[in-house]
């Protein structure tokens, strides 16, 4: 037996291939946003970097370590602040704004 291939033709109405196409583009909207996520879930900054990202001066962060507010680790005795860790603390504390 020769292994035949069968192709087959399917027509599509133009509005059946544009939902078609816009669930490939959300699918891949919503990959390419997990991969984010996991990247930066990995991702530890600095001290420098940490302070510019909170918009916090080096006190202040010196202040958040000592009291506990974020954690960090030490590589060579410079401290490193995981990107997951501060952004979950922004969420837990966020403030809705008044609805007025």
């Amino acid at each position: 037996m020769e292994n035949q291939s069968k192709q087959q033709i399917i027509i599509l109405e133009d509005k059946a291939l544009k939902e078609i196409i816009q669930k490939i583009d959300s699918t891949n909207y919503l990959i390419k946003e997990d991969k984010k996520k996991r990247l930066l879930s990995e991702l530890w900054i600095d001290a420098v970097d940490t302070c510019a990202a909170l918009k916090i001066s080096r006190r202040t962060l010196s202040d958040y370590t000592q009291r506990g507010v974020l954690g960090h680790t030490k590589i060579s005795g410079k401290p490193y602040y995981s990107v997951q860790e501060i952004l979950k603390k922004l969420d837990e504390n966020y403030v809705s704004p008044k609805s007025k």
